[in-house]
């Protein structure tokens, strides 16, 4: 899994920075308070990944003359999660990487946590002129959550040039639509390649509110497929329903228990509820199941088909990579 997502941040889009509001040398900070967003959580012995990445990607003298900004700050648990330390920030990703990945977690202008909409997904746009989606749980999974997979551990952390929202995971940029993040990902070339033979990445492309549980190259090969060339022989008719078995459109999302999720085209994993029944797009049901790993399981699937990377945001929906292929 710590593969895949490292995987993930070296294909998102490399932008470089680019013009930002600047504060003027009189401008009035909050009372009492007298360091920028980077002082602050230099302050923070759990920040201290998030302040080696912000110099590393030479984005820490910008703070000097930012204008109010609200960053979304991982803890170092969540760097380390994919293995990334203060020590090999630098090396671990491209600057241009990191400075995507750095801009996708700030909004512009100050942004309390009691004025985030509380969603389900409400869009904001980042400085990585990215959206970025944010909901509110109560009951399970409380708390506000970024993309469905970084919680707000401490928020409103105060500076003189704005906000900092601690939050428990990293954020990963989209790399493009769909098609375009499954083609970023060497473990779904398979896939990749499966989409290409059925004629169906025009709607992976343009479609909008899809959620795709994506098998990785393994899965592929453990359903009978040893390589891509085999994948490129077989009858079109034969791919195009497997595939659909494997995307759930958001309007469609249909589950035996809770509330209806997956507004925006998301249905994020802190959505996902034992017991869920979605059905898909080829029109049959898949079921969730929560109780240990999560995964998927279609009606001819022995056992869980588990998700191995979850959340991986695509501009026209969301991806989690599952270890096996759903069977009808």
């Amino acid at each position: 899994m710590r593969t895949l997502l490292i995987s993930s941040l070296f294909f998102s889009l490399l932008l470089t920075l680019t013009g930002c509001d600047k504060r003027g040398r009189n401008d009035i900070y909050p009372p009492g308070i007298q360091d920028n967003v980077l002082k602050v959580a230099q302050a923070d012995p759990e920040l201290s990944v998030f302040v080696a990445a912000m110099k590393a990607a030479g984005m820490d003298t910008t703070f000097d003359r930012l204008g109010f900004v609200t960053v979304l700050a991982p803890s170092n648990a969540a760097f380390s999660a994919l293995g990334i330390t203060a020590s090999n920030v630098g090396t671990a990703l491209p600057a241009a990487t990191l400075r995507a990945v750095l801009r996708y977690h700030m909004l512009g202008g100050s942004v309390p946590a009691a004025n985030l909409a509380p969603g389900p997904n409400a869009a904001y746009n980042t400085l990585q002129n990215e959206t970025i989606l944010t909901t509110t749980y109560s009951g399970v999974n409380p708390g506000t959550w970024f993309n469905g997979r970084a919680r707000v551990l401490k928020a409103d952390i105060k500076a003189n040039n704005g906000l900092i929202h601690k939050i428990n995971g990293v954020l990963l940029p989209p790399p493009g639509n769909m098609w375009e993040a499954i083609n970023a990902n060497p473990n779904l070339t398979f896939l990749a390649a499966a989409i290409n033979r059925a004629g169906l990445s025009g709607t992976f492309n343009s479609t909008t509110g899809l959620i795709l549980f994506a098998p990785t190259n393994a899965a592929f090969i453990a359903a009978g497929f040893p390589d891509i060339a085999s994948i490129n022989a077989a009858n079109p008719a034969t791919l195009a329903p497997i595939l659909a078995y494997h995307v759930v459109a958001s309007t469609v999302v249909n589950q035996t228990v809770g509330t209806l999720y997956g507004l925006r085209g998301r249905l994020f994993s802190v959505d996902l509820r034992d017991g869920m029944s979605l059905t898909t797009l080829q029109g049959s049901n898949i079921a969730v199941s929560t109780t240990g790993a999560p995964g998927v399981r279609g009606t001819g699937n022995t056992t869980n088909c588990n998700i191995t990377a979850a959340d991986l945001m695509a501009r026209n929906g969301v991806i989690h990579v599952i270890d096996r292929v759903l069977v009808r």
